[in-house]
């Protein structure tokens, strides 16, 4: 996907029904006023692996970061969504209604391990 990075505040809780939603809370959709998207806590957890009890606070102490991006070009009306926690990474695509176009979870390689936590060698 072309993107335009932009930086948008991703929410995690369910809001008001978007045009055309089955239910407010539709797995295949989140809310997009035009400005803001809104995820349900449960979607980002279950392809997080936390309790969507816990979403909020791990986004709140920078556990949980988030990225937006705007698509140009042929992606034009698209957003890729992406979440991030420990070693795991949640992508949605969205159009501009808020509908899921593509949904992808992915396990990451730790590029520094110093950086999740564990070190390979005890210093001197």
């Amino acid at each position: 996907m072309t993107t335009d990075d932009t930086s948008h505040n991703t929410g995690h809780e369910t809001g008001s029904d978007s045009p055309g939603n089955d239910t407010p809370t539709d797995p295949r959709w989140v809310d997009f006023d035009g400005v803001t998207f809104s995820v349900d806590a449960t979607l980002i957890a279950e392809d997080l692996g936390v309790g969507p009890a816990h979403v909020q606070a791990l986004m709140r102490a920078g556990k949980i970061t988030s990225r937006c991006e705007r698509g140009v070009d042929h992606d034009a009306g698209h957003y890729r969504l992406t979440f991030f926690h420990d070693a795991r990474r949640l992508r949605l695509v969205v159009d501009g209604r808020g509908q899921i176009v593509t949904r992808q979870t992915e396990a990451l390689a730790l590029r520094n391990r110093r950086a999740a936590g564990s070190r390979r060698f005890a210093r001197p």
